[in-house]
């Protein structure tokens, strides 16, 4: 770069290195520690890396600028610098987290075997579901077949009892047709005795009074009612007693027996109330011995027994069995305020208390007891 000389001073010539832009002193030049490039010079500085610098575009030539702007650059470009990595900063720590793909991801191959394992665990389940539908099925076909079975009982035992009633009816004519053909042969027989006195010239005998008959004990009509309450009582009484019966099943027989009250049931439920080791089982029956009233007083003794157990739910269900049979013979409910959250111990205190009682009272509710 040559500038042009004012009028009556000498030119100065300036140059700059063509890679890192600062002046070149005359001197560098003229003692060859300057060297020439095409278009310009390059320093001393620069010379000792011109392999590198050979193979780089050489730099635009700059102009000189003063020191104390070139501060104010390079601290202005720092600032940036530090702002936007600043920012970058606090972008990267206030991002929510994002779930990231795990880097064991199972590949294409390795998903075909667990697709085979899907579609075998789907058919089997397929399977499974038409057994369960096949099994309900034939279970409705059981459960209709047996109750047409039941049906077909009913009519018969139906059938048999009008069969029974009618040759009983047979049977009362028969007598009644015997003892009539008994008086004639009687009269038959008196009146050939009076002609034979009348031909020996003796006076004929007073006539005797006719005998009663004896009366003809018939056993008692039952209706088909009574004669199916019986058959279920028995039936019920027979599946209580069982204990490897399910466990649901002795429970409906106890209840069944409740509901239908037939005496010869309270010995199987005193029975099972004792001695069955399903507790819900021991409820039912203590529930049904309740449902007799008066006649479950002789279930008494029992029911005090198991007030004191361990599950208190089957002492408060003898509570309330104790309370109905109780005010059915006497007409007033006893209660000695059980209850079945309380421990084994007071639930005991309990207990004794309704001991007392029943040494006190059972002469009046059980005839002949001491």
């Amino acid at each position: 770069m040559t500038p042009e000389a004012a009028p009556g001073s000498e030119a100065i010539e300036l140059h700059f290195c063509r890679r890192c832009g600062i002046s070149i002193p005359q001197a560098d030049i003229e003692s060859h520690r300057a060297r020439a490039v095409p278009g310009g010079f390059l320093c001393d500085a620069c010379v000792l890396d011109a392999p590198v610098a050979a193979t780089r575009p050489a730099a635009p030539a700059l102009a000189p600028a003063p020191a104390q702007g070139s501060r104010v650059l390079v601290l202005v470009a720092l600032l940036y610098v530090v702002g936007v990595t600043t920012f970058l900063l606090v972008r990267e720590l206030t991002r929510p987290p994002q779930q990231q793909l795990r880097g064991d991801l199972l590949s294409a191959r390795d998903l075909e075997p667990l697709e085979r394992k899907l579609d075998a665990l789907d058919q089997q389940t397929r399977g499974a579901l038409s057994d369960l539908k096949g099994n309900d099925e034939r279970q409705r076909g059981d459960v209709n077949a047996l109750s047409l079975a039941v049906n077909a009982l009913t009519e018969d035992s139906t059938r048999a009892g009008r069969d029974l009633r009618a040759r009983l009816d047979d049977l009362e004519a028969v007598a009644k047709a015997i003892a009539n053909r008994t008086q004639l042969v009687r009269d038959e027989v008196e009146a050939a005795r009076n002609e034979l006195r009348q031909l020996r010239g003796e006076a004929p005998a007073a006539k005797p009074p006719p005998e009663p008959l004896p009366p003809v004990e018939m056993p008692p009509q039952r209706s088909a009612e009574e004669i199916e309450r019986e058959r279920l009582v028995a039936e019920y009484i027979g599946k209580l007693a069982d204990k490897k019966t399910p466990n649901t099943t002795r429970y409906n027989a106890a209840v069944s027996l409740g509901d239908l009250r037939h005496p010869t049931a309270i010995p199987a439920l005193v029975d099972a109330l004792e001695n069955d080791p399903y507790d819900l089982v021991c409820r039912a029956a203590a529930w049904s011995l309740g449902m007799y009233g008066k006649d479950a007083v002789s279930a008494i003794p029992a029911l005090i027994r198991q007030l004191g157990g361990k599950d208190g739910t089957v002492g408060y269900m003898c509570d309330r069995a104790l309370g109905e049979i109780t005010k059915a013979a006497t007409g007033t409910a006893v209660s000695f305020g059980f209850d079945s959250n309380a421990n084994q111990r007071q639930r005991r205190t309990v207990q004794k208390k309704w001991e007392d009682w029943w040494e006190e009272n059972k002469g009046k509710l059980l005839p002949g007891a001491e």
